[in-house]
């Protein structure tokens, strides 16, 4: 079902909104800027799902195609052009797949991996000792070859599994093929840390597996020209088809995907947006599915609602349990922002096994 077809039904005989246009766009800002928050908060942020610093041509691997997104433009320019037409040209990526699942390691237990980008994935820890519950107090990066910058990294060498490794005071980086590093991080702050008998559970646990393609609740038939995927969050597929979102690990947001102007060249000693201050942090557009606030803010099936600056669009699922929403700083690319919404065509978001693989989701 395409998100047009919901809006031209719905709107047809539409009932009076319950909240104003003020109410709305007010309460669309604060989604806005909470799920900004939410998404920085991690190591798998993008700076508010803008922030991007990122390798070209890296070295290849087998489970990783050695190619990324080619640069489309230079980050130096600035968007004055009118919102162009969806390309015909665009290149399919292959860029978005997961190499590894969850496993069990001691005293934390790794998550499955729900981001993943050209460069590398990420997954939580959770720690199950101490106080409070199992909570996520760690993040383990895999980096594809060549893209982990191990020489700039102060701190103690150690060896793991035979494998060179490198400790710091809250991580440990390890070599688990040929210049490919996976990372292991401890939140700021995070109580009752863990110790470096814990951090060597995780890499001597750690293992590749066969190559899983993200999956997304959307497939896009419009994209401006200009724009490549840099980023997929994804759910794993749950164990069994048809089960409820509650088999879902991260219930903040369901899938989305970050789309940028350009890949900038450098190697990486974290993932993207960690320190924020990045050069591309007004580069792009991101595209999330998140659960619908309790109530909804507008009316099921109403046409797409819009902040008053119009760089943040959104529309409630035709089930009125997920909200889509499209933000970018781009003023140019406003217009863009709902004719993507209307071209999406959605899968049941609380269900993985309707969803898409990632790269198909994106138009050509």
């Amino acid at each position: 079902m395409r998100v047009s077809d919901v809006v031209e039904a719905a709107t047809s005989e539409a009932p009076p909104l319950r909240r104003s246009v003020e109410d709305i766009v007010a309460a669309a800002q604060r989604h806005q800027r909470n799920r900004r928050i939410r998404w920085s908060a991690g190591v798998m942020s993008v700076v508010t799902l803008l922030g991007l610093i990122g390798v070209a041509g890296s070295p290849g691997w087998k489970l990783w195609p050695a190619t990324g997104p080619n640069v489309i433009a230079s980050r130096q320019a600035e968007v004055a052009e009118p919102v162009p037409s969806a390309s015909s040209e665009r290149e399919k990526h292959h860029d978005f797949v997961f190499t590894f699942e969850g496993y069990p390691a001691g005293r934390l237990t790794v998550r499955n991996p729900t981001v993943v980008t050209p460069l590398y994935q990420t997954a939580k820890v959770i720690k199950t000792f101490g106080y409070g519950g199992p909570v996520v107090n760690a993040y383990l990066t895999a980096y594809r070859p060549g893209v982990y910058d191990i020489d700039a990294v102060d701190g103690a060498e150690m060896t793991v599994s035979g494998s060179r490794a490198k400790r710091t005071e809250r991580t440990l980086a390890w070599e688990y093929v040929a210049n490919a590093w996976a990372v292991i991080e401890v939140r700021k702050g995070s109580p009752e840390t863990p110790t470096t008998e814990d951090l060597t559970a995780v890499a001597e646990g750690f293992r590749l597996g066969a190559a899983s393609p993200a999956r997304v609740p959307f497939t896009m038939s419009y994209l401006p020209d200009g724009f490549t995927p840099l980023m997929v969050f994804s759910q794993p597929l749950a164990a069994t088809p048809g089960v409820s979102s509650t088999t879902i690990e991260y219930q903040g947001e369901y899938g989305g995907i970050t789309f940028g102007r350009s890949m900038p060249t450098g190697r990486l000693i974290e993932p993207w947006g960690q320190s924020g201050g990045n050069p591309l942090s007004h580069q792009a557009i991101g595209l999330a599915v998140l659960p619908a606030p309790n109530p909804p803010t507008h009316t099921n099936g109403t046409s797409p609602t819009c902040s008053e600056d119009g760089l943040t669009c959104s529309i409630l699922t035709p089930d009125g349990k997920a909200t889509i929403e499209v933000s970018t700083d781009l003023t140019a690319y406003r217009s863009a922002l709902t004719k993507i919404l209307e071209g999406l065509r959605l899968g049941t978001v609380t269900d993985t096994y309707t969803w898409f693989n990632a790269d198909a989701a994106i138009p050509n």
